[in-house]
């Protein structure tokens, strides 16, 4: 287990190597930007001033809109990574947008970011909320680590660094949430356990990893696939009752639960395989279409009401549903 604090200009200047050596930290984050238009006036003194420690990091608070690429923008020119241990994370604290758009908007953020930097792999820093709705869903893998808030009574406001055991997430009714039946599926890699953890009088957001140095540094390459896809996922509706997701068409498939792995693969689809899968939607939608016609044009030589044959086909085709999950039909 490793110890870290997270800052921003809110705590003013930080003395890195003497909180290294008060407190045998291995990493620290910053507030690099917010929104697509805010700097954080302390982070390039931050960012200078963390070379002392094993991996330092930046992070960009999110305030989701329609397009996460300006934010992945200003994030990267004003940070400017340079070691391949630097850490590149967004902070998803709160959204205006829905549940579906806000995962949308972030896994566009994660793509853009892993476009502009390649070297690096993104991490997100989000709390039980998140994980245990659809927000959550289909982050793992655009994402390769996961930062995880939560603040036990019992390490307020005291210079304590707990063993690496963060608590359970609650979903919004007030249950736990077991990690492997979360939208992540496993532990994450951070516990930020304290927002007032005592430094020089001040009070600092604290943090522990829970693996080894040699693991700390290995964050930029590509986490093992260890997702068992035949894993339980509630999805509560507003109304408690039932659960919904959209496949990467955009059809919304209404189900009590669906599997994790499913779930990560319809988002996967989504966003990787995107032109694949409009073009099959085309086609296949063309083809659908085109029935009422083709069988017309199959039976032409025999003696029946084509307008009439059309009209059934087309009434059979409606009635099953699937012309109404074709778009354009």
């Amino acid at each position: 287990m490793l110890r870290g604090f997270d800052v921003s200009h809110h705590q003013g200047a930080e003395d890195w190597p003497g909180m290294q050596l008060a407190h045998g930290i291995s990493f620290g984050f910053a507030k690099g930007t917010q929104r697509e238009d805010f700097r954080d006036s302390r982070f390039p003194e931050n960012w200078a001033a963390m070379r002392v420690l094993d991996a330092r990091g930046a992070y960009h608070f999110a305030e989701p809109d329609l397009d996460p690429y300006d934010d992945v923008e200003l994030f990267l020119n004003y940070v400017n990574p340079t070691e391949p241990t630097d850490l590149l994370v967004l902070d998803l604290e709160r959204s205006t947008l829905s549940q579906e758009d806000t995962s949308a908007w972030a896994q566009g953020w994660a793509q853009r970011c892993r476009s502009l930097a390649p070297a690096y792999v993104p991490g997100i820093y989000m709390g039980g909320g998140y994980l245990t709705n659809r927000t959550g869903l289909g982050l793992r893998g655009p994402f390769g680590w996961l930062w995880y808030p939560r603040y036990p009574s019992s390490l307020a406001n005291r210079p304590v660094w707990p063993e690496f055991n963060p608590p359970q997430p609650l979903d919004r009714l007030g249950y736990t949430v077991a990690w492997k039946n979360t939208a992540w599926g496993r532990m994450p890699d951070f516990w930020q356990f304290s927002a007032t953890f005592p430094v020089e009088g001040e009070s600092h957001d604290a943090n522990v990893f829970g693996g080894t140095l040699t693991q700390l540094l290995d964050l930029n390459k590509e986490p093992p696939v260890d997702i068992n896809p035949d894993q339980k996922i509630s999805l509560l509706k507003p109304d408690g009752k039932g659960g919904m997701i959209r496949n990467a068409a955009g059809v919304v498939l209404n189900l009590d639960e669906i599997t994790l792995g499913s779930a990560i693969g319809l988002a996967a689809a989504a966003g990787h395989l995107a032109p694949k899968i409009a073009n099959a939607i085309a086609v296949l939608s063309g083809a659908v279409a085109g029935v009422p016609e083709a069988v017309a044009a199959k039976l032409a030589p025999h003696p029946v009401d084509l307008e009439v044959l059309k009209q059934a086909v087309t009434e059979v085709l409606t009635d099953s549903g699937l012309l109404g999950l074709l778009p354009g039909q």
